[in-house]
């Protein structure tokens, strides 16, 4: 956790290595401004996130062509993005977010 400012005042060595955990120790994705800690249902460290994004990208593969066409055409502009061809987030080609 190094690449986050601590207060020194803080017991943050407690905190988990969690990729929503903000530099005032609040929680990004619950909006919360005091981490939960290890006990929280949505800590997620960065390697948790990558398997899990892994796991998604086999479901849509393992898809039949028709419907993996309609989820491409209506999230992501036509591309499939799940078969390797990089991550692109809606809009960033000039498709309307």
């Amino acid at each position: 956790m190094s690449h986050r400012r601590l207060p020194a005042d803080t017991s943050w060595q407690e905190l988990p290595d969690c990729i929503y955990l903000t530099e005032r120790l609040g929680c990004s994705r619950l909006a919360l401004s005091g981490c939960k800690g290890a006990g929280c249902t949505f800590c997620q460290s960065r390697e948790e996130q990558d398997a899990s994004r892994r796991r998604a990208e086999a479901r849509l593969a393992s898809l039949d062509e028709a419907l993996q066409q309609r989820i491409a055409a209506k999230y992501y502009c036509g591309k499939r993005i799940w078969l390797g061809t990089g991550v692109q987030k809606k809009g960033e080609d000039g498709c309307s977010p």
